[in-house]
């Protein structure tokens, strides 16, 4: 519970920052030999990590304060007695605007706001009864902050808030079977994800002047 705590209190820190005092662009000695133009960011979300869900994101920028996000979440675990199953096939995209000046500023970090939209599939059980969705889908608003560290490598703090819709059925094991008892639909308003991402910046060199 404590380490939790911990990294929503540094997420929330972040937030407030204003974007007048983010952090500056990285200065080099000749910067226009030495930086390039951001032309691709790939992503890994720690919290997901934590979760034991292997994913991936991929964020590509467009103008000087647009990009477009996509993300893929795999996590397909099972047992053979069908008492735990973990097993989430989803992706979503999200378009994202910068804030700020960008004239001044690396592409793809800083503040930003985002429309963002996910659906997928999934099948939850832990030695018990289990849920299985035959669809779900979740949309909403999003608001982040990416902090780069280097050249090449950013983290990248953001929290999605919207609506989750699900369609489910609930089963129970028997007999080394599954039998269903019940099915439903779940609605739901709030946050719907939360990200810390260690973000590989991908730069194309400038051209000597």
């Amino acid at each position: 519970m404590g380490k939790c705590t911990t990294i929503f209190s540094i997420f929330v820190l972040l937030c407030l920052l204003p974007p007048n005092i983010d952090a500056q662009p990285i200065e080099y000695k000749n910067q226009k030999e030495n930086t390039g133009k951001t032309i691709l960011a790939v992503k890994n979300n720690l919290l997901y990590d934590i979760a034991l869900a292997p994913n991936i994101e991929i964020e590509v920028p467009i103008g000087r304060q647009w990009s477009l996000n996509a993300e893929y979440k795999c996590p397909w675990w099972s047992d053979s007695n069908k008492e735990i199953c973990y097993q989430l096939l989803s992706g979503g995209i999200e378009s994202r605007f910068w804030l700020g000046n960008r004239a001044g500023r690396r592409q793809l970090t800083g503040h930003f706001i985002g429309l963002y939209a996910e659906g997928g599939i999934y099948d939850f059980q832990y030695k018990g009864d289990g849920y299985q969705g035959k669809y779900y889908g979740a949309a909403g608003f999003s608001y982040g902050y990416s902090l780069p560290v280097s050249r090449h490598l950013a983290f990248e703090f953001s929290l999605g808030i919207g609506y989750l819709t699900t369609k489910y059925r609930k089963y129970t094991p028997y007999e080394e079977s599954l039998v269903w008892t019940s099915s439903g639909q779940y609605n739901f308003i709030g946050p719907t994800k939360a990200k810390i991402s260690l973000v590989w910046l991908i730069t194309k060199r400038r051209e000597r002047i």
